[in-house]
């Protein structure tokens, strides 16, 4: 896979943790997000890590991740 598909994958799984239903979803997504994370910094891609000690799950919208990813 490349980083730009990567990239993609991490992207839609942020935003189906933002919009996701129930929490076992949204956990399922979340950890979807930080595998893909992950195999950004070990390819070496300048990736910017969630921040720590801010959950992904207090996210309610789109607008909010950007936040926390940015």
């Amino acid at each position: 896979m490349d980083i730009n598909e990567l990239l993609h994958r991490e992207q839609v799984s942020l935003a189906n943790a933002a919009s996701a239903a129930c929490m076992p979803s949204r956990l399922a997504h979340e950890g979807l997000a930080r595998g893909y994370g992950a195999r950004l910094n070990a390819a070496g891609f300048p990736h910017r890590p969630y921040p720590a000690g801010i959950p992904m799950r207090s996210a309610g919208s789109i607008a909010d991740l950007a936040t926390l990813v940015a």
